[in-house]
C-alpha cells in the first residue's frame, strides 16, 4: 500500500505544478515551478545518483533552462520564455512516467562470474586505449591546431575503450573486492591529456561520469565522495572548454573563477535552450516522426560506410550554415527534436521513449554486471543527447557498448574453449 501511495503522489504533485504554472502564466514563477518539479523527481531517487531520477532530472532542467536563467540575469535575450518553461515541464513529465512504472529498486544482485572476465576486460581495455593513443599521435602529425581542423573516424574508439574500462572496474570491484587504484589514476591522467590535446571534453568527462556512478554503486556508504567527485567534474567543464587544444594553441582567455557558475550556464549548458528558442521562432513544417529515421540509420550504419544526416546535422545546416562551413555548430536539443515532429506532444513522446530506454537499462544493470557496465558507460551519452538528438544517444549505446559487449562475449567463449582463459573464482554480490 505504501508503494502504491508513493507512485500516486508524484504524478499528482507534478500535475499540480503544471496546472499552477498554466494558471499563473508568469515565466519567472514558471522557472521556480520547474525547479520544484526537478527537485520532486530527484527526491524519488533518495539521493542515490546511480538512479536515473537523480542525474536525469538535474541535467534535463539544466540543459533546457540555463538560457532562461541567463535571460533573467540580463546576459542573454530569449523571445519564448513561456514556451521554454512549458517545454521543460513537459519533458520532465515524459521522463517521470516510465520511472514510476518501470524502474525497480530492489538493490543490486549480481553474479560476477570469475577472474577470466576480469583478465579479458583488462586486455581489451589496453588494446582499445592503445588505439585511442594512435588518434592522439595522428592529431599531432596532422598539423591541426584546433579540433575543427581535424576529422578522425577513430574518435568513437574512446567510447569503446571507456566501456571496457567500466567492465574492468566492475569485475575488479565485484570479483576481487578491491579498488583498481592504479588503473583509475592512470586513465584519469591519460584521458585528461587526450582531452586537452584533441579539444574533445567528452573524452574525459565520459570516463569521469562512469567512475562517479560506479563509486555510488560499490561504495554506498561513501555517497559524499560521489557527490564531491561530481561537483569537481562539473567545475572542470568551463576550464577544459577554455583550455581545449592546450598543446597546439598559443593563446587562451583568463578564467574568472568568481563567475565560474555563470560560465557553466553560458557555455556547455546554454546551447540546448538556445536551439529550442531558435526552433520556436522559425520552424513551421512538422516532420511527423521522419527525423527518427535519419537518427536510426546514423546510429546503425558506421560513418565510414555512409554518413547519414541526423537532426543535429539538419538543424545546423538549416539555421547555422555559416558555422557548418568552418566545421562548427550549435548541436541541437532532444526536446527540440520532439517539437519539430509533433509540437509539444512530441516533446512528451521523445522524453517518454528516452526514459523507457534509460529505465530498462537501469533495471538490467541491477541483475547483470555486463549491463551495469553498459549503463554506467552510457550515462554520459544519455546526458549529452539532451543537447543533441536520438542518434547522439543510440549511436554510442549501440556502437560503443552493445557491440563491444558482443565482441567480449565471443572472445571469452573462444578463449575458454581454447584453454587460454580459466575460471578460477566465482563470486556473487548484493548491495
Amino acid at each position: 500500500m505504501k508503494n502504491v501511495y508513493a507512485s500516486l503522489i508524484f504524478p499528482c504533485l507534478f500535475f499540480f505544478l503544471i496546472l499552477s504554472w498554466l494558471l499563473i502564466g508568469n515565466p519567472f514563477i514558471g522557472l521556480f515551478i520547474n525547479l520544484a518539479a526537478t527537485f520532486l523527481i530527484y527526491s524519488y531517487s533518495k539521493g542515490f545518483f546511480y538512479h536515473p531520477a537523480a542525474w536525469g532530472s538535474l541535467f534535463i532542467s539544466t540543459y533546457n533552462l540555463s538560457i532562461v536563467i541567463l535571460h533573467f540575469l540580463g546576459l542573454r535575450v530569449v523571445k519564448n520564455l513561456n514556451e521554454l518553461v512549458l517545454i521543460n515541464l513537459i519533458a520532465l513529465a515524459g521522463f517521470l512516467l516510465p520511472l514510476l512504472l518501470l524502474t525497480k529498486s530492489g538493490g543490486l544482485n549480481l553474479k560476477w562470474g570469475n577472474n577470466a572476465s576480469t583478465s579479458l576486460s583488462k586486455a581489451l581495455l589496453v588494446i582499445f586505449y592503445g588505439v585511442t593513443f594512435l588518434v592522439c599521435l595522428d592529431f599531432v602529425s596532422s598539423g591541426a591546431s584546433v579540433k575543427s581542423q581535424y576529422d578522425s573516424k577513430l574518435l568513437p574508439f574512446f567510447n569503446i575503450a571507456n566501456f571496457y574500462a567500466a567492465l574492468y572496474i566492475c569485475f575488479t570491484w565485484g570479483v576481487k573486492r578491491k579498488t583498481p587504484t592504479f588503473s583509475l589514476v592512470f586513465l584519469f591522467l591519460y584521458l585528461l591529456f587526450a582531452s586537452l590535446l584533441l579539444g574533445e571534453r567528452n573524452v574525459f568527462f565520459s570516463y569521469m561520469a562512469l567512475v562517479t556512478v560506479l563509486v555510488f554503486v560499490f561504495n554506498p556508504g561513501k555517497v559524499s565522495w560521489g557527490y564531491l567527485i561530481s561537483f569537481a567534474v562539473i567545475l572542470l567543464i568551463p576550464i577544459l572548454g577554455e583550455y581545449k587544444n592546450f598543446f597546439t594553441r598559443s593563446s587562451f582567455n583568463e578564467i574568472e573563477f568568481s563567475n565560474i557558475f555563470i560560465d557553466l550556464l553560458n557555455g556547455e549548458f546554454r546551447s540546448a535552450g538556445f536551439n529550442i528558442d531558435v526552433i520556436l521562432n522559425n520552424f513551421r513544417d512538422y516532420k511527423y516522426g521522419s527525423s527518427i529515421v535519419g537518427d536510426l540509420l546514423r546510429s546503425l550504419v558506421p560513418g565510414f560506410v555512409y554518413d547519414f544526416q541526423n537532426s543535429v546535422g539538419w538543424y545546423n545546416n538549416e539555421y547555422h550554415p555559416h558555422l557548418v562551413e568552418i566545421g562548427r555548430g550549435y548541436g541541437f536539443s532532444l526536446a527540440a527534436e520532439g517539437y519539430i515532429n509533433f509540437s509539444y506532444f512530441g516533446v512528451f513522446i521523445w522524453f517518454l521513449i528516452y526514459s523507457c530506454i534509460v529505465s530498462s537499462l537501469y533495471n538490467l544493470s541491477q541483475k547483470s554486471p555486463y549491463f551495469l557496465a553498459i549503463y554506467s558507460a552510457s550515462i554520459p551519452s544519455f546526458i549529452y543527447s539532451l543537447r543533441g538528438d536520438f542518434s547522439t544517444l543510440l549511436s554510442p549505446l549501440i556502437k560503443g557498448a552493445l557491440l563491444p559487449l558482443v565482441l567480449f562475449l565471443i572472445l571469452r567463449l573462444m578463449l575458454k574453449n581454447l584453454g587460454v582463459l580459466y575460471d578460477t573464482k566465482k563470486s556473487s554480490c548484493c548491495y
